[in-house]
Order: C-alpha cells, then sequence, then structure tokens
C-alpha cells in the first residue's frame, strides 16, 4: 500500500508539471511551424483544458491581500488543492515551535535562566502566507501584539531591550517550571547591593541582568503562591535589609483584556492606583461583571457575591506608596497595611479616603486624605558606637529638622523636633543610630481636595502603634454612620464636612473609643 501512495503521488507530481508547462501558452503540439503563435496557444489552451490541475500547499490568491483567485481555482473540474488553509497552517507552525520549546528546554535553555530567544524570518513581507504564518508563530508564543484586531505581523528587527511595539516578552509554562523576574528602580539599585533570593526560605539561583541602572533579577519558583524573599545590602545603613515579594497574577494583561473586549481599548489609570476602562456600553456591564473576577480574587478583596463585581464604590481605593519593599528610606510594609485596612472597612459605600505613605516625606499625599496614615522611625542612639563625626547632625539639618545638636562629642536628639524621618539612621556610617523595632505611625485627620475648602490634614496621634491606627479607623466609620447628613447627595459626604457641623470634641470622642478604654 506504501509503495502504491508513493507511486500516486509521483504520477500527480507529473500531472501537475504537465499542466502546469501546458498552460503557459507556449506551443507543445507537432503541428506544423507554419501555424501562428496565436493558433498554438489556441491549441495549447484546447489540448490542457482537460488536464487535472492540483495545487500543493500553495493557495492561488492574490500575494499581497489573500483573496482567491477564483478563476484558477475553478480552471476545470478536475481542480484541486492539497495543503492547508494559511491561517490553519500558521497555527499548526506556530504550535509546532511551541512544542519543541517545550519537549527540548533543558537543550534550548543552555545557561538555565529560563529566557529563551529566538529568531522569526519572515520571509516576503506583506505577503499574505507570511502574514499568516508569522501571526501564528507570535499568537502560539504569546509574543503578539494585536494591532487593528489582528496580531502585529510587522518584522520588528531585535528585542533585547523589550521595547519594541510589534512583540512582546511572553511566557510559558515548560514542565512546570515558573520563573519570576523582580526589577529594582535605579534608587533601589544603586542603594542595594549583593541581592539574594530565597524561595520558601531555601536560597536559590537568579539571573541578574541590568538596563542602565535598572537591574532585574530572574529566578524559578514552583507556584506562584510561593514565599519569596530579598535579601539585601543597604549601603546607606551598613546592614543586610530583608523584605518579602507577593506575585499576582498578570492582573494589567487582564485588564488590557477587558478594555479591547469591552471597551474602546482605551485604559486610564487613576491618581488613587486604579484602572478606568473606558467606553464599556451598560448593557454589556453583567458579561464585565463576570469577566472582573479574575480581578478581584487577584487583589484578594472581599466580596459578597462572585461574578456580580464589587457592591460598592464609596469607599476608595486604600492607596499607598511603595513602601520598604523597595524604599530605604520606608519605615514599613505600606502594601501589607494596606490591605488589613481593606479587610476590615471593604465592602462600603461610605465616601472614606485612606492613604498609607512610609515615611514623612509623604509620597503619596497621605495628608490630603481624610485619614493619612505616615511611617515613624524612632530612632535608638548607642553612644558607645557613634565616632563624633557628626554626618547625623549635618543630615537633619540639610534634610529634616534640627532635631539633633552635637554635645560634648555625642549626639542629643530633640523628641519634640523629631518628626520620625530616620535619616539619621541612614547617614550613620556605624550603625550608632538604629530603628526601633516597634513600629510607628503618626495619624492625620481630615485632608480633602474638592471645591469647598480644601485643606490639609492636621496631625491627631504622633507616635501609634498598628493596632491604634485600625481602631481609629474602625471608630471613624462608626461616626460616619452615627452623624452622616441624611440629605448627603447619593449618601456620601466628606468626614471634614460633617466634623464642620457635629464639632471636633465630639469626632475626637468616637476616634478615641475603645483606645482610651472609653468613650469619654
Amino acid at each position: 500500500m506504501r509503495k502504491k501512495v508513493v507511486a500516486m503521488m509521483m504520477a500527480a507530481a507529473l500531472v501537475v508539471s504537465t499542466a502546469a508547462c501546458g498552460s503557459s501558452g507556449s506551443s507543445s503540439s507537432s503541428k506544423s511551424e507554419s501555424n501562428t503563435g496565436s493558433q498554438a496557444a489556441a491549441t495549447s489552451e484546447v489540448a490542457n483544458k482537460d488536464k487535472p490541475l492540483v495545487w500543493f500547499n500553495r493557495q492561488p490568491s492574490n500575494s499581497s491581500t489573500g483573496e482567491l483567485d477564483k478563476t484558477a481555482l475553478n480552471f476545470n473540474k478536475d481542480t484541486y488543492y492539497v495543503g492547508f488553509d494559511a491561517n490553519q497552517g500558521a497555527e499548526v507552525q506556530g504550535q509546532m515551535v511551541k512544542d519543541y520549546i517545550e519537549k527540548n528546554i533543558d537543550k534550548i535553555d543552555r545557561n538555565g535562566d529560563g529566557v529563551i530567544g529566538y529568531v522569526l524570518a519572515i520571509g516576503d513581507i506583506g505577503h499574505n502566507d507570511s502574514i499568516a504564518r508569522t501571526r501564528g508563530v507570535r499568537k502560539a508564543l504569546g509574543t503578539g501584539v494585536e494591532k487593528d484586531g489582528e496580531i502585529n505581523s510587522a518584522p520588528t528587527g531585535t528585542n533585547t531591550d523589550g521595547k519594541a511595539a510589534e512583540v512582546q516578552d511572553a511566557e510559558l509554562e515548560v514542565n512546570g517550571k515558573k520563573y519570576v523576574t523582580l526589577t529594582f528602580t535605579p534608587m533601589g539599585s544603586t542603594m542595594m547591593n549583593n541581592h539574594t533570593i530565597y524561595v520558601n526560605g531555601n536560597k536559590v539561583d537568579a539571573t541578574k541582568t541590568m538596563n542602565g541602572e535598572i537591574v532585574s533579577l530572574r529566578f524559578q519558583v514552583g507556584s506562584l503562591e510561593d514565599s519569596i524573599k530579598v535579601s539585601a545590602y543597604v549601603s546607606m545603613m551598613g546592614s543586610n535589609v530583608e523584605f518579602g515579594v507577593n506575585v499576582l497574577e498578570d492582573t494589567l494583561k487582564l485588564v488590557a483584556d477587558l478594555a479591547d473586549k469591552y471597551g474602546d481599548g482605551r485604559v486610564h489609570i487613576t491618581t488613587r492606583q486604579g484602572f478606568e476602562v473606558l467606553g464599556i456600553p451598560m448593557e454589556r456591564m453583567n458579561e464585565v461583571n463576570d469577566a472582573l473576577q479574575p480581578i478581584i480574587d487577584n487583589m484578594g478583596t472581599n466580596q459578597k457575591h462572585k461574578g456580580s463585581g464589587y457592591p460598592s464604590a464609596g469607599t476608595r481605593n486604600i492607596t499607598s506608596c511603595i513602601g520598604n519593599n523597595i524604599c530605604p528610606k520606608a519605615q514599613y510594609n505600606t502594601t501589607e497595611l494596606a490591605r488589613k485596612i481593606e479587610d476590615m472597612v471593604y465592602p462600603d459605600d461610605l465616601h472614606v479616603k485612606i492613604a498609607a505613605t512610609g515615611c514623612p516625606n509623604d509620597c503619596i499625599k497621605a495628608r490630603m486624605h481624610d485619614i493619612g496614615i505616615i511611617g515613624m522611625c524612632l530612632p535608638v542612639y548607642d553612644s558607645y558606637r557613634c565616632i563624633s563625626c557628626g554626618a547625623c547632625v549635618k543630615k537633619c539639618k540639610q534634610v529634616s529638622t534640627t532635631a539633633l545638636s552635637a554635645k560634648n562629642y555625642k549626639v542629643v536628639r530633640d523628641p519634640s523636633k523629631c518628626i520620625g524621618c530616620g535619616e539619621c539612621v541612614l547617614a550613620c556610617p556605624n550603625n550608632a543610630w538604629t530603628r526601633s523595632p516597634k513600629k510607628y505611625y503618626r495619624i492625620v485627620i481630615m485632608g480633602r481636595t474638592g471645591k469647598t475648602n480644601p485643606r490639609i490634614a492636621e496631625d491627631f496621634i504622633k507616635w501609634a502603634d498598628e493596632d491604634t491606627v485600625l481602631k481609629v479607623i474602625d471608630n471613624t466609620y462608626k461616626f460616619v454612620r452615627e452623624y452622616i447628613s441624611p440629605d448627603a447627595p447619593y449618601g456620601k459626604e466628606h468626614i471634614g464636612y460633617i466634623v464642620d457641623r457635629v464639632g471636633y470634641k465630639e469626632y475626637k470622642k468616637w476616634k478615641l473609643d475603645a483606645v482610651l478604654g472609653n468613650n469619654s
């Protein structure tokens, strides 16, 4: 049977060859040489009109538009096409490339860093087959970028820096292996050295790459839920610091997909670290709410009914600065505190804005919120380590409040001037100044923007612990529920307006309930 099939294929090939030659318009008859060229052509067409014509894996079509040549395909009743549709062939080709990578990953990834570079030879640029196959490979590997509703098939040159607009870096899970890349900003990379990665408590090898002052570390994990910690030497502190890393599903990609599918493709990042997808028709909101579920799950936000979106919009996002995950000036993990606050107050439709910032630099503008939490460093002084260099005194004078002064070759701190910035800790070359192991926070209240009487939040408690912070926030919500105006538009009223109406003394009494142990 195998021999028969081969023979049939050879015969078919001969037929195709004959048909192609006969349809060229050149004379192949044995008629007399006195026949004219037109007569020869006519004779040739007549001679070949009933011969089978087979197209092998080459659709007769316009090379630019891909439009099929119906005349060629209907040459006669014995005209055949054997092969893939161009788009189907592209998908198969792309899948073959993907399968090869997955099966041979150990041989391909020679340095074991989890990064695979590839070269895609497009061929005849603009040809419909080249377009289809380029799209097929990019789709299968996840490197495609949509343009005008289709995967962009334009050549890109090299994309070693990840800045190409035609393609994007992608991730493939191979043999259950997952890789995480941590990127450190110029500030984080210059202040921190000797990065060490721990996954589930075990030190792992990481591949380090640099793009200018930006440092990236890529390493393997078993799951995105693994415990990841980074240890690094902070030059300004003269010691190692350790911080945790949370890895979540790619929320940005989920938002982008929502914008493309349900909106007009535009996404606005708000000042409160939220996303607004523009152009969504109201009649599709049920579909959108269902599609939002993975994003809500990523955030771990409290939700009463899954698949129905989020029920409240009054309490805004709990915003936070980058915190001590990255910034050496930050006194605490702002993200962790923000999540604790979210768990306590969400869902709630009261109009409350809360922000957490790591230090008195106040990068998140906590003083423009109803409640702001500012990280405070209580500096601890070890006089025996002090070498009287004056670095801390000089730094405090230059960038802070002159809370430090030198007396008898030692440093004196004025608590009334100290704002807990921690600059003395960062400036000391000998670790004479260190941060207190206990975390402290400054609570500021009644800040607001808006049309009526915008104002900066004022200090409420200067040295509070975390429990006090959470109790004060909880009490604030109780106060608002008690005194919010029944005529408040949409049931929302700024806390500051309520305090202006009710009085600060009453507000203070509610906020300190359970903090001081009574309601008086």
